[in-house]
């Protein structure tokens, strides 16, 4: 349950600021899909030991590769998903900002490439590092509580992108001639001038 309120997180998040989410949950998908790659190759170990496999994994640097290279063929699928998002909120959701519409399109791509539909890797072994940190019940359910009123406060922040009350956020790039398309595209589709 906890591995699932950290992705909501980490998809709300995404939501706000894209560009910034993106730099850390990519490279950080990488080495947890490497990890649950090069898991045979670490033989038999105590259960307990599962969190240093993200750091193990550096020593192997086939899996790493692997790991990137089905990463970057995930990147396709990804914008396949996120781009009608993004048109959709764009066209049907005329009040909504359109920096918000493109974040949202950008965290259903992110998502997508780390963790979406026939994506196992990367959740599999972020199960099985947080099993390792967390192995008492006592403290599995303390953190989960703690990630659940997160995700909470963070489903409230990702609500206002849709409301009007928040904006997202592309910095360090520059997304006004995307926006701007988008823009000509609400306006040929009917919404306001």
């Amino acid at each position: 349950m906890a591995a699932i309120l950290l992705l909501a997180i980490v998809a709300a998040v995404a939501v706000l600021a894209p560009v910034v989410v993106a730099l850390i949950v990519i490279p950080l998908a990488v080495v947890l899909r490497a990890a649950d790659i090069a898991q045979p190759s670490f033989g038999d170990r105590p259960a307990g030991s599962a969190a240093a496999d993200v750091v193990r994994v550096f020593g192997r640097p086939a899996a790493l590769a692997k790991s990137a290279g089905v990463t970057l063929a995930l990147v396709p699928y990804g914008l396949i998903l996120g781009l009608p998002v993004t048109l959709l909120l764009t066209v049907l959701l005329t009040n909504m900002e359109l920096v918000n519409a493109l974040s949202w399109g950008s965290a259903v791509a992110l998502w997508t490439v780390c963790a979406g539909p026939g994506v196992e890797g990367p959740g599999r072994q972020l199960r099985r590092t947080l099993a390792s940190l967390l192995p008492e019940r006592t403290a599995a359910t303390v953190a989960t509580a703690v990630l659940a009123g997160l995700a909470l406060v963070m489903a409230v922040l990702v609500v206002g992108t849709v409301t009007g009350s928040g904006k997202a956020e592309f910095a360090p790039i520059g997304v006004e001639q995307i926006t701007g398309q988008l823009d000509s595209l609400r306006k040929k589709a009917g919404g306001p001038e």
